[in-house]
């Protein structure tokens, strides 16, 4: 029985859109790093799971702050995760029900990020794309992921696609409109010490 989804797909990235767009969306510093852009929540970023930065920020007093411990040694709960605890079973679910084969460290979230030219070199494995929102273009590339060796050109607006992130160059067209991309993923240091993965 499911808390949050129908099992029907249509339905279901619409529900999932409503939950997105009550979400708080910013960029942290790498991101940022991509992108320059204010956090005024119209677009962002933001990692959701764990990390091994135990560090977040010194406070206006100047006092330093730490995240929160996970229940993996050594790990924290990125911010993201503390500010929206209720995403763990959101997620959990929609994987359960539309790839319950895949196990996942972390959910990248973006909202109107055109991510540019990158490789994921902290991922192992495959990642799952969703692309929901109201909006046109968008286009994910993949450069020679075809079997001839040309670029995949993605238009997975409400569709799963998956690929390896860390194998291909990737990078996001412009759009016009409101794009939610999550990307469900295995970082390769989370995932060691999480699942004992190499």
């Amino acid at each position: 029985m499911t808390q949050y989804f129908t099992g029907m797909f249509h339905a279901d990235v619409g529900i999932m859109y409503s939950i997105l767009e009550d979400i708080q969306f910013y960029s942290g510093t790498e991101r940022q790093n991509m992108i320059r852009h204010r956090n005024d929540g119209s677009m962002g970023s933001m990692n959701y799971g764990y990390t091994w930065k135990g560090y977040l920020k010194r406070d206006k007093e100047g006092n330093m702050v730490y995240r929160t411990p996970s229940p993996y040694q050594g790990l924290y709960k990125t911010k993201v995760m503390d500010d929206n605890p209720e995403l763990e079973l959101v997620f959990k679910e929609f994987q359960e029900l539309y790839f319950p084969e895949f196990n996942y460290t972390s959910v990248q979230m973006n909202k109107n990020f055109p991510c540019p030219r990158h490789i994921d070199g902290t991922n192992v494995g495959t990642s799952i794309l969703l692309c929901l929102g109201d909006y046109t273009g968008g286009e994910l590339v993949v450069e020679g992921f075809n079997a001839d060796g040309s670029d995949a050109v993605v238009d997975n607006l409400n569709s799963i696609f998956q690929f390896n992130g860390a194998e291909y160059y990737h990078w996001v067209k412009p759009f016009q409109g409101t794009r939610y991309s999550l990307v469900f993923f295995n970082n390769k240091t989370i995932a060691k010490k999480m699942y004992g993965v190499e």
